[in-house]
């Protein structure tokens, strides 16, 4: 079934609309930075979509809570784990497998912006059982404020003098998000976002259509099981 390019899609975190002539074009433009990015992986249509509509300024739902993903710090991670040239990305933690049944076979990425910054800091600072902005906000109440001059202010008395004073050589891992990927045929295939809030039923259900694109998953886990 063939869309009309006004047919209206979503709106943006701002209010505005979006419409299938904006998806499809954004969709052009992350094919092309991907292919950049992209040595031997594969990516998945659905994740094509899925960073698109957040280059349209389309908030996504990560088990309930909507985030507006900045596309290239992800394409940037995808970069940095497909060995490309030039690329560049936050150090984060290693890829790993996921640990569950439902999910077994498949793989995480943590990919980081700056907007993960404060929950980074909190995590890091409440280990070490001293936080002003945690005493003065409370543990998840300051998350969604503006980063202001106050908060300014106390994210950098934090950085020094909270997180800063953990024990020696325990160092400080940045989080965020995942991409969703699978190993198989000797290449990642990228699959889907992924949020530590969502079940895991829900991300396998973004990840098996893969199979119908990327013949190679269909005897790898997950995608195996529901052949």
């Amino acid at each position: 079934m063939q869309i009309a390019a006004d047919t209206e899609v979503g709106v943006t975190t701002e209010g505005n609309t979006v419409s299938w002539s904006d998806i499809s074009a954004a969709v052009r433009d992350v094919r092309e930075y991907l292919g950049l990015k992209l040595t031997t992986g594969g990516c998945a249509t659905r994740f094509l979509y899925e960073l698109a509509g957040h280059k349209c300024r389309m908030p996504q739902s990560f088990g309930g809570k909507p985030m507006l993903v900045h596309v290239h710090a992800v394409m940037d991670q995808i970069g940095k784990m497909e060995r490309a040239q030039n690329s560049q990305a936050v150090k984060t933690k290693a890829a790993s497998r996921f640990n569950g049944k439902t999910l077994k076979g498949l793989w995480h990425q943590h990919w980081f912006q700056a907007s993960f910054m404060p929950h980074n800091l909190a995590g890091e600072m409440e280990k070490h059982g001293k936080s002003l902005i945690i005493k003065r906000h409370g543990r998840d109440g300051w998350e969604s404020r503006t980063i202001d001059r106050e908060m300014v202010g106390l994210l950098a008395h934090a950085s020094m003098f909270d997180a800063g004073n953990s024990a020696p050589g325990a160092g400080c891992r940045l989080t965020g998000e995942w991409i969703v990927f699978a190993k198989a045929g000797g290449r990642n295939i990228y699959l889907t976002l992924g949020g530590h809030e969502e079940p895991d039923e829900a991300i396998l259900e973004c990840c098996l259509p893969a199979a119908r694109e990327f013949g190679e998953l269909a005897s790898a886990e997950p995608f195996s099981r529901y052949q």
